[in-house]
């Protein structure tokens, strides 16, 4: 994969809305696609999709997760799409595994909790 591709990939998990990896750099995306129903796009039923590579800098491993029509629960506040579901499950799998691939933890970001980080002016311009 080109190197600016990896570039603008890695930058999605932190601007996305789900949490990021605290283990790797991971470059992902997130897909989510309304099903066909009788020829219409059906409002109710999707498939989600997160693929990841990490580390993002030197792709060595790569992760697809799939849903076929994930419902979203209080957890996800409703929402079923990729972010919520599929892209919350690759982030657990690749905190797990890292370690056991060999993968170095990231130190690239402050791991605090969110009142911490704003109250550190984490967001803010200067």
């Amino acid at each position: 994969m080109p190197r600016r591709r990896r570039s603008i990939r890695s930058s999605s998990p932190r601007k996305s809305s789900g949490k990021p990896v605290t283990r790797a750099r991971v470059g992902a995306k997130t897909g989510t696609a309304q099903k066909v129903i009788h020829g219409r796009y059906s409002n109710t039923k999707n498939f989600t999709t997160f693929t990841a590579i990490i580390p993002a800098d030197k792709p060595k491993y790569l992760f697809l997760v799939v849903y076929d029509e994930p419902q979203g629960t209080s957890e996800t506040h409703g929402f079923a799409t990729a972010a919520w579901n599929a892209g919350a499950v690759t982030g657990r799998v690749i905190d797990r595994i890292a370690p056991i691939l060999g993968i170095p933890p990231r130190f690239d970001q402050p791991q605090l909790p969110f009142p911490r980080l704003a109250q550190a002016g984490a967001g803010t311009k200067p």
